[in-house]
Formats: structure tokens, sequence, C-alpha cells
């Protein structure tokens, strides 16, 4: 379980989240949502110990990182909004890189890595380098680094951008299948919609409601009345 609670915090001496409080149960997905500027990013940095709160605690199954810092990093998978690898790593390497970060069998991970290699149809390129990478392929490559550990917390940041519409599909249905492991943090309402999970809203920093699918419906759907019609033309 994740438990923020009355959590306050933000970057230098400019507080940006204000008591924010709310749980994720283990084996739920929930949304975080809401404007520019609501604290959505930081809320994510403030859990996964990029940031330190002013005030209030976080936890993951009771642990928090001051109790103890690394035990508190290895329960979380973090897939991060824009890639980040070591151009001088093939993927392969990559892979064991993280595992033994983890403190994870190296044999026994990359086992794990297969399913998900083949999924995203990166399981003929583990020589590859970063550079031989297109972003949306980078991008598989984050999420795999993030499933092989296992992780008690999954923190997924806009992880669709740069993805073909057929990695969205795999990775939807991927988190839909490991729910048991997987809780979510995204601004991207039509993912929440699909899944049909509930959400956090956040409005001027503060945590203001939690909403489930329907709610989230009733939400959008005015939105989407207003937006003008686009008609796609094709050319023969």
């Amino acid at each position: 379980m994740l438990k923020l609670e009355k959590v306050t915090g933000g970057y230098a001496n400019i507080p940006v989240l204000k008591d924010v409080t709310f749980e994720v149960a283990d084996g739920e997905l929930v949304g975080l949502i809401g404007l520019n500027g609501a604290g959505k990013s930081t809320t994510i940095n403030e859990i996964i110990g990029l940031l330190t709160p002013y005030g209030g605690q976080i936890a993951i199954d009771g642990l928090t990182i001051q109790q103890d810092t690394a035990s508190y990093r290895q329960k979380i998978g973090y897939i991060p909004e824009t890639p980040s690898l070591y151009e001088e790593l093939t993927l392969r390497e990559h892979l064991e890189t993280v595992l033994m970060a983890y403190g994870l069998d190296v044999t026994e991970g990359m086992a794990r890595a297969e399913k998900y290699l083949k999924l995203f149809r990166l399981d003929e390129k583990l020589d590859w380098f970063p550079t031989q990478f297109s972003k949306g392929m980078k991008q598989k490559v984050m999420i795999i680094c993030a499933f092989i550990v296992g992780p008690s917390l999954l923190i997924v940041d806009e992880p669709f951008l740069g993805l073909d519409p057929l990695a969205i599909s795999d990775l939807i249905e991927l988190l839909a299948e490991e729910k048991r492991m997987v809780r979510r943090f995204s601004c991207r309402l039509t993912f929440w919609i699909q899944l049909r999970r509930c959400v956090t809203v956040l409005s001027s920093c503060i945590t203001v409601k939690s909403w489930h699918r329907e709610r989230l419906m009733n939400f959008v759907r005015p939105l989407v009345t207003v937006v003008p019609v686009l008609t796609i033309f094709t050319c023969s």
C-alpha cells in the first residue's frame, strides 16, 4: 500500500503541495490527474524520493524513506516521461544493470525479461545500443526495466509519448494484467477511461477528490462536446 498523509513540499523555498493525502491499496490502479501546475510531477518526485517533503509522511507498505532509503527505493519501479539510457550500454547490459542495482539475481531476471522483450518486439535487439533505437523503442526499454524488478509500486509518468499504437495497446493490457503489483499515476484521461479504475484529482496542489470511472466520464463528457469535429481527408 502507498499512503500519503498531509504531505507538503516543493522546490527550494517554494511550496507546491499542500496537505496532499490519499492512499493506493495493493493491486489497485490509480491515476493522478489535474491541470498544469496542480502538482502531479511534484507528487511523483516526492514519492520516488527525488524531493523531500517539508511535512507529512509518505510510506510504501508501511516503510518510509527515512527509515530505510535503499529498501524504500527498491519497492519502486519508475517509468519516466522521457527515456534516459546510457549510450555506452547495450539493451542487455541495461537490463542486467537494473537487476544488479535492485539486488536481484541476473539470470532469473533476464528469464523474466523474455516475456516483456517479446511483447514489445525487442527480443532480437539485446545487443543494440541506444543510438540505434528510436524514441519509442527507448521508451519500451524503460518500461521493461521497470517491470522486470517486480516492484511493489509502479509509477508511470506519461508512458505513451513516442509509442506506436500497438505498443500502447500492449502496455494497457500489461498494466491491467499485472495490476496485482501495479499502482499508476498519470494525467492521461483516456487511459483511465479504458482501464475503468479510480483517479485522484489535484487542484491548486491539494487533493480534492477521488473519482471512479463513472464520475470521471461525467466530468469529461461536457468537455468532449465543445471540441470541434475533425474531418479527416485521405488521398486516393
